[in-house]
């Protein structure tokens, strides 16, 4: 069992973090870098805007009305 059931407290980690942040910070980029070598990851681009686009009636559950068969 890791820790004998002992689970450190928010402030342990949050300040465990704070005082490591430069080294884990560069462990990070090494982490992904190894990662993308060894074709587990791919790296690329990804946009977001943050557009807002008002839902159709049929995206609220809505039902339309049906076309005039003819």
């Amino acid at each position: 069992m890791l820790a004998a059931g002992n689970f450190p407290a928010h402030r342990t980690i949050r300040d465990f973090r704070a005082f490591h942040l430069k080294e884990l910070s560069e462990l990070f980029v090494q982490v992904v870098r190894l990662a993308r070598e060894m074709g587990l990851i791919k790296l690329g681009t990804i946009a977001v805007d943050g557009t807002k686009v008002k839902p159709t009636p049929a995206a609220q559950g809505h039902e339309l009305r049906p076309h005039a068969q003819g």
